[in-house]
């Protein structure tokens, strides 16, 4: 069976779309996959995580969440705020013990950076 030659430049064609197709989403999920934050970034995004948790708690609890997070932690209260207010990044070790208390896993999208 022969094609006619616009048939055989139709299937070429729609079969580059295709290929292209393809190799855009690997592209896309390659690229997401392996997304770097920078260190900017990463205070922004750990912030925001922390500063939702803490304000989404009724105002009485929250002086007993922060300080039994300061006090885990072994750290002045002053750091709590600095990671809470992005303007300092929060340690893994204080990680692992927000997420202890909290009782779920918070900062997956920042964990191993």
């Amino acid at each position: 069976m022969t094609m006619t030659l616009f048939a055989q430049a139709n299937q070429t064609a729609t079969d580059n779309i295709v290929a292209n197709e393809s190799t855009t989403e690997n592209n896309i999920v390659n690229k997401t996959n392996t997304t770097m934050y920078t260190t900017r970034e990463i205070k922004e995004i750990e912030s925001k995580i922390l500063y939702d948790i803490v304000h989404a708690m009724p105002y009485v609890d929250r002086k007993y969440f922060i300080a039994k997070i300061v006090e885990k932690c072994d750290v002045p209260r002053r750091h709590f705020y600095n990671w809470q207010d992005g303007y300092a990044r929060i340690p893994t070790f204080a990680k692992k013990v927000i997420e202890m208390i909290v009782g779920r896993p918070l900062f997956e999208a920042t964990s191993g950076m």
